[in-house]
């Protein structure tokens, strides 16, 4: 590989902040949407068939403001760290 191939691969955490902001908003979304929607449905059930669909959508629903609160620094924290 040349210099100028790895210099172009290379990225910094400041060009991956915005794309962990997007996700972080994405789950503070989906809590006020929650609010006046039922999106407790698609959490996960189990036992059943369609409850699977919570294993990829139960990382965004929170129970309340203080559940939602208690995880947005851990989470910005290790998406930081995975960027």
């Amino acid at each position: 590989m040349t210099e100028d191939s790895l210099d172009s691969a290379r990225h910094s955490i400041r060009d991956e902040l915005g794309a962990v902001a997007v996700f972080i908003g994405g789950v503070w979304a989906v809590f006020l949407l929650d609010q006046f929607l039922p999106l407790e449905r698609f959490g996960l059930v189990p036992r059943h068939l369609i409850g699977l669909v919570g294993i990829v959508t139960m990382t965004f629903l929170h129970a309340d403001f203080a559940h939602l609160l208690g995880n947005t620094a851990p989470l910005f924290i290790l998406l930081t760290l995975l960027a």
